[in-house]
């Protein structure tokens, strides 16, 4: 037992403990050795100690009894907690509420699915574009038919603008001709373009030397399409008849082309004939998606021959390459997009090429820091550089750079002397691509505004 201390009702120090030495044989008694206290103080510490004990493990079961209590009338299968975790989670998927648009995204929303309905959706819808640059908003009907099994598809279109261009388009497509990667098309067409800006051929042309003329253009085509790959893999034979007429331009407030340019200058002016062409292409295509890629290359390859069936001489060869890769930054919100562009052309012996058939620098609003058509010769380069970041869903921004030449012989290739222009530009999306985009360009000869449906490339 443990020895009382001598001077009752002195106060002394907690006990302190140690560890017995080690070895074995010791008893329970012996384990501990306590420092001496008096016997008051171990009475009145041990029953307070024992009612504190009771107090808790009262209150403690209480609340354990309670917590069971609660997980048996939740209504789990089993009682148990992970029962509760699953009926929770099936009352609140019953119970689910669709998350609240702001009154912005609503009204996106709903100018999305109007203009789904009424540009793609539909036997009968509208188009926009597809009329030359320089032509302003061209808008118009087109109606799609096809049979049930798909097997024939059709198709009547006709866009116009208030500028009086105009492209009436009709065609029979069939998409499965023996094979489901084998596509067969006949397609017609007719396009007017009465004010096309030319400000001479070469790279020395200069600005105030616009003018403008007519373009007149009518086709017949038969086209062979075969796909082994989806659209990965895609080669083209083409061939057909295309009969071109030249005019004086319509504008009023620029000379006419064949007023300042004789036919020296721009060879053609005053005689047109018509064409057989032929043509053979392949497209290479791993981008992660067609209308808005951010990862991926895509290469297309084409050969053309123009045939003057009229006059012999402006028969002519023409060679197109097109090389477009995608790198995506970090994630998919930034991509670095690259593209270069080639275009050469080879009259035939004792043949010039027509002025209004030579290849261009911003035909498509892809020179942007410069006015439509401001360059054009036997041959051109084209490189693209644009910075795409997507600020929210629908809505990029990119800062692009763009430079070119053009030049007469393909011996005169060269990365010198190369016009270039910078800028940035807002697109516009849906899931699948790029509806609408606007870039303001800038360069030596000022600045232009582009605003176009679809990308750049």
């Amino acid at each position: 037992m443990t020895r009382l201390n001598k001077e009752a009702g002195k106060t002394l120090s907690h006990p302190k403990l140690r560890h017995p030495p080690s070895g074995g044989g010791t008893s329970v008694r012996n384990r501990w050795e306590a420092t001496p206290i008096s016997f008051a103080q171990r009475l009145g510490s041990t029953s307070s100690s024992r009612i504190t004990s009771s107090i808790q493990i009262l209150v403690l079961t209480l609340c354990v009894s309670a917590a069971l209590l609660g997980q048996e009338e939740s209504g789990s299968p089993d009682g148990t907690r992970a029962g509760q975790i699953q009926a929770e989670r099936l009352e609140k998927a019953a119970n689910l509420i669709p998350e609240e648009l702001t009154p912005a995204e609503r009204n996106l929303t709903t100018v999305k699915n109007t203009a789904e309905r009424l540009f793609q959706k539909g036997t009968v819808h509208m188009r926009v574009g597809g009329l030359p640059s320089g032509s302003g908003f061209g808008i118009g009907p087109v109606m799609e038919l096809s049979n049930s099994t798909d097997a024939v598809r059709a198709e009547l279109s006709a866009v116009g603008s208030v500028t009086r261009y105009y492209r009436v388009t009709a065609g029979l497509t069939f998409p499965k001709f023996g094979t489901r990667s084998l596509a067969v098309s006949l397609q017609t067409s007719h396009a007017d373009a009465p004010s096309l800006n030319y400000y001479g051929s070469g790279p020395n042309s200069q600005k105030g030397n616009r003018t403008d003329y007519r373009l007149e253009d009518t086709t017949g085509e038969l086209s062979l399409c075969w796909a082994p790959l989806r659209r990965h893999l895609i080669m083209k034979a083409e061939g057909g008849e295309v009969l071109i007429n030249v005019g004086p331009g319509i504008r009023n407030d620029i000379t006419s082309t064949e007023k300042r340019y004789g036919p020296h200058e721009a060879r053609g002016i005053d005689v047109q004939t018509n064409f057989i062409r032929g043509s053979s292409s392949i497209e290479l295509d791993a981008r992660d998606s067609v209308g808005d890629p951010h990862n991926g290359a895509h290469l297309a390859l084409q050969y053309q021959h123009y045939w003057d069936l009229k006059r012999h001489r402006y028969s002519f060869a023409r060679t197109w390459a097109d090389l477009q890769l995608y790198l995506p930054i970090f994630n998919r919100k930034r991509v670095i997009a690259l593209r270069g562009r080639a275009d050469f052309t080879h009259p035939d012996r004792n043949q010039v090429l027509p002025f209004y058939l030579q290849p261009l620098l911003g035909e498509a609003a892809d020179f942007r820091g410069f006015r439509p058509y401001r360059y054009r010769d036997n041959n051109v380069l084209l490189f693209n550089a644009e910075h795409r970041w997507e600020v929210s869903s629908g809505f990029d921004v990119a800062l692009f750079a763009d430079s070119g030449r053009v030049f007469e012989r393909a011996r005169q290739i060269s990365l010198s002397h190369l016009k270039n222009s910078a800028g940035f530009g807002f697109r516009f999306k849906n899931r699948e691509a790029v509806v609408l985009r606007i870039d303001t360009g800038f360069s030596r000869e000022g600045w232009q505004t582009w605003v176009r449906f679809g990308n750049v490339f």
